[in-house]
């Protein structure tokens, strides 16, 4: 609910924000619908049904001998901006200068609604017209400027607005470009390490930079929807409040006679904290964010916190001791493995004597991972989302490519299912 006005919205299976309708609305008739790319909201698009009629505002300075300045153009296109303001979603400005018949028109007034409109839609791309001072008399070119600004951004009639949007490796979108990509529309977002907004006027930026609130993107910090009204940020399970850095709801615990039951009999996934990790002392705070470490983790759904590549720690150590499961605890020494999070792909390599340990009774796995991983000096494997046949000579890997290689009993936990990883030679 917003402004008393009812929206659906449409999320995907990932939890990710794809449409948004008015109550009882047509299929066909989204108000506004998200396209993402990897994972991260790449471009929105929204429908305009149109402010109504523009401002009235009387006369043009700028005509010989139409009119002088007079104190009715100065409230006039107050009451323009601010209608102006109220569409994008701001407050009005608190006006501090008096304009009466009886007051001077000085550069104060029109200094102020520079100001408030520039808030709005950001400094003109050529600046504003020369030769006005504090306390200085105007000029019509003062007004009209205003005038035009105002009248040029009014939207009277339906259209579709199409947004595309920057994010960095958080997934918090940064730069907001519309749809001719003019670097002198753009909008930026700056955020403190656990998500509070900088706005303009903070640590030198300015709105001229580009720092508005004009382009309303709701989403906000790691790319989660930001409650206008409480400033708080929708995490699917739970809200999270970026001024405190915590969440402000504990992390669930399902309760139940059987939940209760089994507490304490040492299975990890039996007990009253079913999302903590017990090896991770941050994790047992019920509040916490991310561990504490909003940099290197995000929290996709306010249950389960994952590395930026996607993968949680849990998942991790599961792929690793997979890979080495076959193998007995003194062969294990002969192998490093090394994640990379660019490629999502584990890196196995040889150290020490491995010849002395081939002399001695080893396993077959042992023997069958030094032949491969001596064949280039290291051994890549990769999450496979499909083999075509049980030798491992062909399978699909995770974006859809086909490759050949080697095959490993060796296996990786992603999105919740197991996966064969492919073990490959490259050359």
């Amino acid at each position: 609910m917003s402004d008393a006005l009812e929206t659906w919205q449409v999320h995907g299976l990932g939890g990710e924000l794809i449409a948004e309708y008015s109550a009882n609305a047509s299929a066909s008739s989204p108000q506004k619908e998200y396209g993402y790319r990897n994972g991260q909201l790449l471009v929105t698009a929204t429908v305009t049904s149109g402010w109504g009629s523009a401002p009235v505002l009387h006369d043009n300075p700028l005509v010989v001998s139409e009119t002088t300045v007079q104190a009715r153009h100065i409230t006039e296109l107050r009451d323009a901006i601010n209608a102006l303001r109220s569409h994008l979603n701001m407050s009005p400005y608190s006006w501090q200068y008096s304009v009466t018949t009886n007051d001077w028109v000085t550069a104060n007034p029109i200094l102020e609604m520079r100001i408030a409109l520039d808030q709005a839609l950001g400094a003109p791309t050529n600046g504003y017209a020369s030769g006005l001072a504090t306390d200085q008399l105007v000029m019509a070119v003062h007004i009209q400027e205003l005038r035009d600004r105002v009248l040029a951004a009014w939207t009277s009639g339906s259209s579709t607005q199409i947004q595309w949007l920057v994010s960095d490796q958080l997934g918090t979108p940064r730069m907001i470009f519309d749809q001719n990509g003019s670097l002198a529309n753009v909008s930026r977002h700056d955020y403190l390490p656990f998500g509070e907004e900088l706005f303009s006027g903070t640590g030198g930026r300015t709105s001229g930079q580009g720092y508005t609130l004009s382009d309303k993107v709701r989403q906000k910090f790691t790319q989660k929807e930001r409650d206008n009204e409480t400033g708080l940020d929708y995490f699917l399970a739970r809200y999270y409040s970026s001024m405190r850095g915590r969440f402000t709801s504990p992390d669930e615990f399902r309760g139940g006679p059987r939940e209760l039951f089994v507490l304490g009999s040492g299975d990890p996934k039996k007990q009253a904290l079913p999302y903590a990790e017990l090896t991770e002392p941050q994790s047992l705070n019920k509040y916490q964010y991310c561990y504490n470490n909003p940099l290197r983790y995000i929290d996709p759904d306010g249950h389960r916190i994952r590395y930026l590549d996607g993968q949680t720690e849990e998942e991790r150590r599961e792929a690793r001791g997979r890979l080495m499961a076959d193998l007995a605890k003194n062969e294990r020494k002969y192998f490093t493995i090394k994640y990379d999070k660019n490629t999502h792909e584990y890196t196995l390599a040889l150290k020490g004597d491995v010849n002395k340990a081939l002399s001695q009774n080893h396993t077959a796995a042992f023997a069958h991972l030094v032949e491969t991983v001596r064949a280039t000096a290291t051994l890549r494997l990769g999450i496979a989302s499909t083999f075509s046949d049980k030798s491992g000579t062909s399978y699909t890997t995770a974006d859809g490519q086909q490759a050949h290689g080697r095959y490993t009993d060796c296996w990786a936990k992603q999105n919740g299912n197991w996966l064969a990883v492919s073990a490959h030679v490259s050359r």
